[in-house]
């Protein structure tokens, strides 16, 4: 017998993350996370902030970031500073189904 796929678990733990951002208030989107540097819509950000990157535009975004994955994963938030959280949510609830770079680490999984 087979578990379900990493794309059928990454569907439904998006779905969920979407549902719960759903019902953040204001507040709530501004609050702090683990991550020091980031508010709960920075951590959005980064989330999301990859799924429009196929490898090129990945080696693109390193090569402008000097190779630091902190300043890449920073630039990908900075590419969402202006979103509201209704627009962080619809990109969201947009990718429910990973594409992009995130999609492509799921390749072959089981």
């Amino acid at each position: 017998m087979t578990g379900p796929n990493t794309m059928s678990l990454a569907r439904n733990e998006r779905t969920e993350l979407a549902e719960l951002l759903a019902d953040l208030t204001p507040d709530q989107w501004n609050a702090p996370t683990l991550c020091e540097q980031w508010r709960v819509r920075e951590l959005v950000a980064h989330v999301y902030s990859y799924e429009d990157l196929g490898w090129v535009r990945l080696a693109v975004r390193m090569l402008t970031a000097g190779g630091s994955v902190d300043r890449a994963n920073a630039a990908g938030v900075a590419d969402h500073a202006d979103k509201s959280p209704d627009e962080l949510l619809a990109r969201a609830r947009k990718h429910i189904q990973p594409a992009g770079l995130t999609s492509m680490m799921a390749a072959g999984s089981p």
